[in-house]
C-alpha cells in the first residue's frame, strides 16, 4: 500500500528495504495500518541475530528509497515467503531496484 510518498505493505505482504551499510528498514507497526506478523518478526530477529544487520522500524518513503542508496528490497508474508522486489511503480513512474544476483 502506498499512501502519497509512504510505502507500508505490498498486497498481503510486509515490505523491507536493504541498504549497503547492512541496514534494513521496514515500516513501523505504530502506524496502526500494518498488522504484526510471525514472518515479519522472524525476519527481523534473524537479520539482527544471525546476520548482524541493523533493523530500523520507521516510515519508508519513495524518496528515501530513490535518494538513500537502497540496494534491494523484498516482501515477506505467510503466503509469499520472501520475495525480491525488482521495481516500484507509482503513477506510471518506475523505480528499479537491483539485487545482489544482478551485480554478478
Amino acid at each position: 500500500c502506498c499512501s502519497g510518498e509512504t510505502i507500508e505493505e505490498a498486497g498481503a505482504s510486509k515490505f523491507f528495504v536493504v541498504y549497503p551499510n547492512n541496514t534494513i528498514v521496514t515500516p513501523s507497526l505504530d502506524s496502526e495500518t500494518i498488522l504484526a506478523g510471525v514472518t515479519r518478526a522472524s525476519i527481523i530477529e534473524l537479520a539482527e541475530r544471525e546476520c548482524g544487520c541493523t533493523v530500523l522500524e520507521q516510515r519508508v518513503t519513495l524518496s528515501s528509497i530513490r535518494e538513500g542508496g537502497c540496494c534491494e528490497a523484498f516482501c515477506c508474508g505467510t503466503g509469499v515467503s520472501i520475495t525480491p522486489v525488482g521495481s516500484i511503480t507509482v503513477l506510471e513512474e518506475e523505480t528499479s531496484l537491483s539485487s545482489p544476483s544482478d551485480k554478478n
